[in-house]
């Protein structure tokens, strides 16, 4: 993702890549390929560059180390989600971005893309009617290509690292999550590669998903209302089913570049983020009551936790 967003801000205006931190020989030599000055300590490229914002792309493990450190000497970050591996830690970034007044966004970027805001929009208009249910499936050949996404130590697990971008746009458009219950396969000697989740929202709806680290069949969310369904295809592809038939709405790309020109907004505009940290520790508290659902076999409410 650092790479990614390397890309990315060279297509917004109004920022420029100055330069890039990674302890890694590898990731220091591609920095030459944008231009941008290399370091092996960020808060040695941040006293030597002083830059306007930070972009934290490091494994999740280390997020909440440098949030508080921006923090502390009021420097713009944008971090990618998720924002810790554990939610003691998510409580005090939380406190923290708070308390500093720093200027803070997450990297929820299905919430900045195309496909998931009409759909919100059109969910909210009555579009499909009443919703009743959603059905996920969330997945990706990533086992034994990204260790980071089954790694305890670096991102927790999949659902962690992965699945966390359903979850949390399905309650960005179906509301507030009051119950989840959660099955994995997790074990001793490894995290999830599968996972079946359920959701219930507070106004009523629920939403099933199904998340594979192993598997190569396209992801994709279905929402199901009394007038009809909404149909997302690998997130980009926006369809609607109803009397009429089916109507392709809209086919987008993600919104990566859209999530980093909002980050830009926040810090030049004095606006509020579309993903700040409120949204960032709501996302945690659910991946923890996901996580607790699994590991004890019981129903477990998100707003219980803190």
């Amino acid at each position: 993702m650092g790479q990614g967003h390397a890309r990315s801000v060279s297509q917004v205006d109004g920022m420029e890549l100055v330069a890039i931190s990674d302890p890694s020989a590898k990731a220091q030599e591609r920095a030459a390929e944008f231009g941008a000055l290399a370091y092996g300590d960020y808060r040695r490229m941040i006293q030597d560059e002083k830059p306007g914002a930070i972009i934290v792309s490091s494994p999740s493990n280390t997020h909440g180390e440098v949030v508080k450190h921006c923090c502390e000497i009021k420097l713009p970050v944008f971090c990618e989600k998720p924002l810790t591996t554990s939610l003691s830690e998510a409580v005090e970034v939380r406190d923290t971005v708070r308390s500093s007044g720093n200027k803070f966004s997450i990297g929820l970027v299905l919430r900045h893309s195309d496909v998931y805001q009409d759909a919100r929009r059109m969910v909210g208009e009555g579009r499909i009617g009443e919703v009743g249910m959603a059905d996920c499936r969330y997945s990706g050949h990533m086992l034994g290509r990204y260790h980071y996404v089954f790694s305890r130590e670096l991102g927790r697990g999949l659902i962690n690292e992965h699945t966390i971008h359903m979850i949390d746009v399905m309650e960005y458009i179906l509301g507030p999550v009051c119950q989840v219950f959660a099955v994995t396969d997790a074990c001793a000697e490894h995290t999830e590669y599968n996972a079946s989740i359920l959701m219930t929202h507070e106004g009523g709806a629920s939403t099933a998903i199904s998340a594979s680290g192993v598997s190569r069949e396209p992801g994709y969310a279905r929402i199901t209302g009394m007038e009809g369904e909404i149909l997302i295809e690998k997130n980009r592809r926006l369809v609607v089913s109803d009397e009429n038939g089916d109507t392709e709405i809209l086919s987008a790309e993600l919104g990566y570049q859209r999530e980093l020109e909002d980050f830009r907004d926040t810090v030049t505009e004095d606006q509020a983020p579309h993903t700040g940290i409120e949204e960032a520790f709501n996302s945690a508290r659910l991946i923890e009551a996901i996580y607790r659902s699994a590991e004890n076999n019981e129903v477990v409410k998100p707003g219980d936790l803190d």
